[in-house]
């Protein structure tokens, strides 16, 4: 990991009492049981062979485990409104990708069948499971120190922008060799794994609509094989070695966003 600052980088804020900003609290085992469940799925994008479908596997897959954490924390609003979190673009890309999910899903993804055998032993997979439990983690603790609860739409929006930023900028510096190899060993366990997310995935497609949340039983009514692979990834997310990466990473999107730990 580089350890270089960026010159954007604000000063640390301070609560209104002249504190220290508490450290927001820990999610629950099944806020992460989710969060991999949705990952898994995202990663499912890597084998969809249609350009441009396999970003709208990947967007909506995040887009859930992001809709999720809102209703955890009770905001009224909807994650469409934080639209540039699980995009990480803005203008004429996204709008395309809405078009294109009009393609039905039968048609999107009956060719992964071919490929999910590989799922496990394909080198990105682990970071892209990673990378949605990580973006939702982060808008997790964001949410818990009250953050994005304007009513200002605009001013949302921009929380959302400035959010996305420092994660993006502090996943670019994690070193992920540590992670891929035990993510790798926990994906690889399970048999029926690489299928069960891809009709999770399919489903995904099929039935979220505009509002973001349709889909829940993607982790409600989950195949029992998705289940126990985000349950397997959970457990690695709690060895003492894992806990410290994850650890400074908050860290680095902390100090990203000027927030004193």
């Amino acid at each position: 990991m580089s350890g270089h600052r960026h010159p954007w980088l604000p000063q640390p804020r301070i609560s209104k009492l002249g504190g220290l900003m508490t450290q927001p609290s820990e999610p629950t085992p099944r806020m992460i049981r989710e969060w991999a469940a949705c990952g898994i799925v995202a990663a499912v994008s890597r084998f969809v062979p249609v350009p441009l479908l396999d970003d709208v596997v990947k967007e909506r897959a995040t887009r859930l485990a992001l809709a999720r954490t809102l209703k955890e924390h009770e905001r009224e609003y909807d994650v469409t409104e934080l639209e540039v979190l699980y995009t990480g673009t803005a203008g004429w890309f996204a709008g395309v990708r809405k078009y294109m999910v009009g393609v039905p899903a039968r048609v999107v993804l009956f060719p992964v069948r071919k490929y999910v055998a590989i799922f496990s032993s394909v080198k990105d997979v682990p970071a892209d499971v990673m990378g949605v439990i990580l973006l939702a983690r982060t808008l997790h603790r964001s949410l818990d120190r009250g953050e994005l609860s304007t009513r200002d739409e605009q001013a949302l929006r921009r929380e959302a922008w400035r959010l996305r930023k420092a994660y993006d900028t502090a996943f670019e510096e994690m070193d992920l060799r540590l992670l891929t190899g035990a993510l790798t060993d926990a994906l690889s366990t399970g048999r029926g794994l690489s299928g069960a997310a891809a009709d999770a995935a399919q489903r995904l497609i099929g039935r979220l609509n505009a509002r973001g949340d349709e889909a829940s039983d993607l982790v409600g009514r989950a195949e029992p094989e998705l289940i126990e692979g985000a349950d397997e990834v959970r457990q690695v997310l709690k060895r003492p070695e894992i806990s410290a990466l994850i650890e400074d990473f908050d860290h680095r999107v902390d100090a990203y966003l000027g927030i004193a730990s």
